[in-house]
């Protein structure tokens, strides 16, 4: 288990929940559709556990969109939408907190609001960060 294991089921998990436009395992401007999820991995502040575990805490940074200027959405509606995803986000998680086996567990996911040009015009954004503990055997 590792940085592309994880990439793959925190996708597929993604991918199941309902209400999210596009949903991207990389960052980019080309949003096909909203509220879109883009996420990559960000850092492992590792450290030693025992003399024969250290605990890896795998972070993926999430960015949560909903764009406001070009589609006329309007940037209260952006937020009751964005709202509604991030909610959906976190309750998906919360709800998964091994990843289906694949760490010990995850941390609350944390967020931050800001607000964004994209390449589409200006844009409601959320930053979630997921932090997947997970103790690995050494020798």
């Amino acid at each position: 288990m590792g940085w592309t294991t994880l990439r793959t089921v925190i996708k597929t998990k993604l991918d199941s929940l309902t209400g999210l436009g596009m949903v991207d395992d990389k960052f980019h401007s080309n949003i096909t559709s909203y509220p879109a999820v883009m996420f990559e991995p960000s850092v492992d502040p590792a450290q030693f556990f025992t003399n024969t575990e250290n605990m890896h805490v795998y972070t993926y940074e999430m960015v949560v969109v909903q764009e406001f200027e070009s589609t006329s959405t309007g940037r209260d509606e952006a937020i009751r939408i964005l709202g509604n995803a991030v909610d959906t986000i976190v309750t998906g998680f919360d709800n998964y907190q091994t990843l289906g086996g694949n760490c010990e567990y995850t941390e609350p996911l944390v967020g931050e609001w800001f607000t964004a040009n994209t390449g589409n015009g200006m844009a409601m954004c959320a930053r979630l960060t997921l932090r997947c503990h997970k103790l690995i055997s050494v020798t």
